[in-house]
């Protein structure tokens, strides 16, 4: 009785591997719906830094390893650094009636400064506007090449209890390298 059992358990386990292996295998060959990117086909990226919690600052730099996947050269590189919203009273991002939540103690300053970009070792032209990083590639980058972006960074957190600040004893770094 016992060996009926488990030879019907396993092959009710085994009829459900093979119906879960053919809808991934079909379901990604549907007309109009593309497979899922190869891990060398994204964006990596390598970051080390060193948080100062008694001043709410990070310093940082990363290595981003960046392929041109869009089949066309590419002039520019663009990068959210969302720190920014923080700059000023009027772009955080809090409507009127959360930002005494926000800001128990009034309004804070945070942001994001870019101290320095190179590409594949070699300095670059870069420029900050709002909550954008753009960052001129000194010529083309052709589709399926790659480049290396290297960033170093200063962030100042707001004192907020938010999802990118720090209040009391917690600190949040929602969205913030670039």
């Amino acid at each position: 009785m016992k060996k009926r059992q488990l030879f019907f358990i396993s092959l009710i386990v085994i009829i459900l591997l093979f119906a879960l292996g053919c809808y991934f295998f079909f379901s990604s060959r549907q007309p109009g719906r593309e497979a899922l990117p190869s891990v060398n086909d994204i964006p990596r990226y390598e970051i080390e830094g060193e948080f100062f919690p008694d001043s709410g600052v990070f310093s940082g730099k990363e290595m981003v390893y960046y392929k041109n996947n869009e089949g066309e050269p590419l002039k520019e590189l663009f990068f959210h650094i969302y720190p920014n919203a923080f700059n000023k009273k009027e772009t955080a991002p809090f409507t009127a009636e959360e930002f005494e939540l926000a800001y128990p103690e009034g309004f804070s300053w945070g942001g994001i400064a870019i101290t320095k970009v190179l590409l594949d070792g070699v300095p670059a032209v870069f420029k900050t506007e709002g909550t954008i990083l753009a960052v001129n590639l000194n010529g083309e980058l052709n589709p399926d090449r790659e480049v290396k972006v290297y960033i170093e960074f200063k962030i100042k957190l707001p004192k907020s209890p938010g999802r990118f600040g720090y209040f009391k004893d917690t600190y949040n770094f929602g969205n913030w390298y670039p």
